[in-house]
Order: C-alpha cells, then sequence, then structure tokens
C-alpha cells in the first residue's frame, strides 16, 4: 500500500488516499486546480499515513463539489479517488 493510501472499499477496487481533514495539520491553502478544487499542502498527525509533508485534497471540499470521488473507510476516514480529479497526490518535501 502507498503511504497514506488504501485500496478497495469501492466499485471495481478503487483506489484512495486518506484525505480527511481531521487526520491533517499544519494545512496552507497553496491554490486551486483548474476545475477549481483546492490544493493544499499539509502533514499527517498520526505519521502511520506518512512521515513527510504533502500536496492534496480535503474530502470535505469534495463532499460539496464532486461527492462521487470520496468514500469512507471501514474506519471512517473519509479518503478521495484522486483519478476522478485534477489534482495529483504527492509528498513535497
Amino acid at each position: 500500500t502507498t503511504i497514506g493510501a488504501s485500496s478497495g472499499g469501492g466499485p471495481n477496487g478503487s483506489f484512495g488516499f486518506y484525505s480527511d481533514i481531521s487526520l491533517k495539520e499544519n494545512i496552507h491553502l497553496i491554490g486551486n486546480s483548474p476545475s477549481g478544487i483546492p490544493i493544499y499542502h499539509f502533514d499527517y498527525k498520526d505519521k502511520k499515513f506518512g512521515q513527510f509533508r504533502y500536496q492534496g485534497s480535503m474530502a470535505q471540499d469534495l463532499e460539496k463539489i464532486m461527492p462521487d470521488a470520496v468514500s469512507v473507510a471501514e474506519e471512517g476516514h473519509k479518503m478521495v479517488d484522486y483519478s476522478m480529479i485534477d489534482i495529483q497526490f504527492k509528498r513535497i518535501s
């Protein structure tokens, strides 16, 4: 499994990244994607999801504008299927 990622849970074995705002800290809005989705830099509070700084979206933003891209993992945290949006989840440091 990729850092911050989980597979399964959705149709066709969809693949998502933990993007629930409650899992993140040091969150800074850096801009918007061409389709208008807010893009952030952040750290995960629990380093089991990733020990570095990342760029991505917040599931709570996407629930409002593209709910099909958001799923809920078994433990209740929201995830984003980045294949459905115009933002790339990536490590930045």
